[in-house]
């Protein structure tokens, strides 16, 4: 039974990889190449692990179990009988405690969403700047190869393609990774 030619499409856009690379992959000596040049790709230029910042905070609030919630003094007990009456001032002043409970809670949960969502940014800038280091490396590398060799015009006729040597240097760290 042959492959349904939408679902290979649609696996195939799915991958995030520059499809000529994906194509290259999938021929014999294109892979043969590719190896080749991943071999001149650096693992990395930084000793820095890409698991901190929001994974590791992320991490943390999982290892750390919430405190329990304690009632304020300003409620009363349910419990004692004495307290069976509330004046319509303390239900006033209640919900008034709730209501900035609430708010309280609402503005930490944003300004954590919002840290969280720098921590992504920045992570995402840190992860840039090592895979452009790691494709300036790689494009050293490329250069010491004579411009004739096979494995240096396949990434040159790659490059082409691209809008620029150091993109597509990135495109060809991307998937080597």
């Amino acid at each position: 039974m042959s492959d349904n030619p939408y679902l290979k499409l649609q696996r195939e856009n799915s991958t995030r990889e520059n499809p000529y690379l994906q194509a290259a992959k999938d021929r014999e000596e294109d892979a043969r190449i590719m190896v080749h040049l991943s071999r001149l790709v650096p693992n990395s230029s930084t000793s820095q692990p890409l698991t901190s910042g929001c994974y590791q905070s992320a991490i943390d609030s999982i290892q750390t179990p919430p405190k329990p919630r304690s009632t304020p003094a300003s409620l009363p007990n349910f419990k004692s009988k004495s307290s069976a009456y509330r004046s319509p001032e303390d239900v006033l002043r209640e919900e008034e405690n709730r209501k900035r409970q609430e708010r309280d809670r609402l503005r930490r949960e944003e300004q954590e969403k919002q840290r969280l969502q720098q921590e992504r940014e920045q992570q995402e800038i840190r992860e840039r700047h090592q895979l452009e280091e790691r494709a300036k490396a790689f494009l050293k590398q490329l250069d010491k190869l004579d411009s004739l060799d096979s494995d240096r015009m396949w990434f040159d006729a790659f490059a082409q393609l691209c809008s620029s040597r150091l993109e597509a240097a990135i495109e060809f760290v991307k998937t080597v990774r």
